[in-house]
């Protein structure tokens, strides 16, 4: 197969970043050594300043590497992703007394019982909360709405917290093979990567 040039290099996709920081990570947690002049050992198919060989899983090693700002970094994203898969596994409440102590605890749930329209006076809210008075429908409708948009806000914020965090690293990762090599590299479909 020849080389294919793609002129100006590929940015990663959401799948590709999450993969290298996977494979980041693991190779941290095998390298526990310094974090200047390091060797990489990956397979993968690797694009090099805008071209590559369509043959999958080709092996490189890179040497000299600086990986210190990097190594913070995949832990910042790890961190993040953690999180990210917390708030996305988190089953929301079923009861609108449920909801309604969930939308109470934060401003955030606050801000989303005023944007699905819930307008109560505090003694109201008071009464609902130990529950000495029930809602009317439309008012668990709005609760219902309310403790949705909530949780899509939480979900939304933490995509974008490991979005950004996720994208720094693989920001440090080209810019640390870009500072030794003076050239732009991507890593997809990663089958291994090794710190030496």
């Amino acid at each position: 197969m020849s080389r294919v040039t793609t002129g100006v290099t590929t940015p990663y996709s959401g799948t590709d970043v999450v993969s290298l920081i996977e494979a980041l990570r693991d190779a941290f947690a095998h390298y526990p050594g310094p974090d200047h002049d390091v060797k990489m050992y990956v397979t993968a198919t690797i694009e090099w300043s805008g071209s590559y060989n369509p043959q999958p899983h080709r092996s490189t090693t890179l040497t000299q590497l600086d990986v210190r700002q990097l190594r913070p970094l995949v832990a910042t994203a790890v961190t993040a992703g953690a999180h990210l898969q917390r708030v996305i596994g988190q089953r929301p409440a079923k009861s609108w007394h449920a909801q309604l102590r969930e939308l109470t605890r934060t401003r955030d749930g606050y801000a989303a019982a005023d944007r699905a329209g819930l307008n109560v006076t505090p003694r109201t809210l008071l009464a609902w909360l130990a529950e000495e008075r029930a809602p009317t429908p439309a008012n668990r409708q709005m609760i219902e709405r309310a403790a949705v948009q909530l949780q899509y806000d939480r979900a939304t914020r933490a995509r974008d917290s490991y979005n950004r965090a996720a994208g720094a690293a693989a920001d440090a990762l080209s810019s640390s093979v870009a500072a030794r090599y003076g050239a732009e590299v991507r890593f997809r479909d990663i089958e291994i990567l090794e710190f030496l």
